[in-house]
């Protein structure tokens, strides 16, 4: 024990996959600190994983440690007393960023990916294998054309040539209004 150093950093995470919250230290986290992260993480529902990415033995609570037991111990807890509430303390922080905006449903999620996709350019049969679709009608119910994407592709059309100019064959009467069959377009050759 004399080789442990006398600070060491801990790694923890939270994350969340849908809606559910996941804590996780690298020890054998007490019941108490377990259950008050489930009730505290400002993202609902959550829960506690513990020995994640390391083991760093017990974590009993300040509480316990005044109890002693086993856990306690040197050697079979290498943190201080009251690590449990500041590890705690962080992991609940961390919750914090990961909580979604209020009214925010994680299907409406998949709405907005699959216009992302398709207004990137994203061809079709790779967004329908990205989002799990067997037919592209699938696809269609959840793109939605985006107002730039939209702008974008209407400048794509060249609607009078390049440059402004009209395609050959093409005279500004035929364009601007319409005429009645047999009707001359020159207005001074009308009657």
């Amino acid at each position: 024990m004399a080789e442990y150093p006398d600070t060491t950093s801990v790694p923890l995470q939270a994350l969340r996959i849908g809606d559910v919250c996941i804590g996780r230290m690298p020890c054998e986290v007490f019941c108490e600190i377990g259950l008050e992260f489930r009730c505290r993480a400002a993202q609902q529902p959550a829960f506690m994983v513990e020995l994640a990415n390391g083991s760093m033995g017990y974590l009993p609570t300040p509480r316990q440690h005044k109890l002693g037991g086993y856990e306690t111990w040197l050697g079979a807890n290498l943190l201080e007393p009251e690590a449990s509430d500041k590890l705690l303390a962080e992991l609940i922080a961390m919750s914090e960023e990961l909580k979604l905006p209020a009214g925010a449903r994680l299907h409406s999620f998949r709405h907005y990916f699959a216009s992302a996709y398709a207004n990137s350019g994203v061809p079709e049969r790779v967004t329908m294998e990205w989002m799990g679709h067997a037919a592209s009608e699938m696809v269609a119910h959840y793109y939605h054309l985006h107002d730039q994407e939209a702008q974008r592709q209407m400048n794509r059309l060249d609607l009078l040539g390049e440059a402004g100019q009209r395609p050959s064959g093409v005279d500004g009467a035929a364009i601007n209004k319409k005429e009645t069959p047999g009707q001359d377009s020159n207005p001074e050759n009308r009657s």
